[in-house]
Formats: structure tokens, C-alpha cells, sequence
């Protein structure tokens, strides 16, 4: 594989990896029950936990 395809994989990993965390980051949000955790700003709707699995699952599968 070429050095453009190589590089490639990589970020296609890194994404993987932030959007695990990311849904990670809520799960424990939900889990300990802290509001600012289930979402991105305090003003803005929760990320259902239903929602932050599917992120965690969907980052894996890429990965």
C-alpha cells in the first residue's frame, strides 16, 4: 500500500478513536449523572444514552 493509503487508515483510525470516546465520555456522563457531560454545551439538548452507545459501537466498528 502507498504512503497516501497508509495515512489514510491512520486518520480513519484517529476518527474511529474520537468517536468512541466520545460516546464513552457521555456513557460515564449518564452512569455518574452529570448533566455536563451528556452534552457538548450546558444549554444544549443531552445525548440520549441509547444515542452515546451507538458512537461507541459505530467508532469500533470502524476501527
Amino acid at each position: 500500500m502507498n504512503s497516501s493509503g497508509t495515512n489514510g487508515l491512520k486518520i480513519a483510525k484517529i476518527l474511529a478513536f474520537i468517536v468512541m470516546l466520545g460516546g464513552v465520555i457521555v456513557v460515564i456522563g449518564w452512569i455518574l449523572g452529570v448533566p455536563l457531560i451528556k452534552s457538548i454545551m450546558p444549554q444544549w439538548v443531552a445525548m440520549k444514552f441509547s444515542t452515546a452507545i451507538s458512537f461507541f459501537l459505530s467508532g469500533l466498528i470502524l476501527y
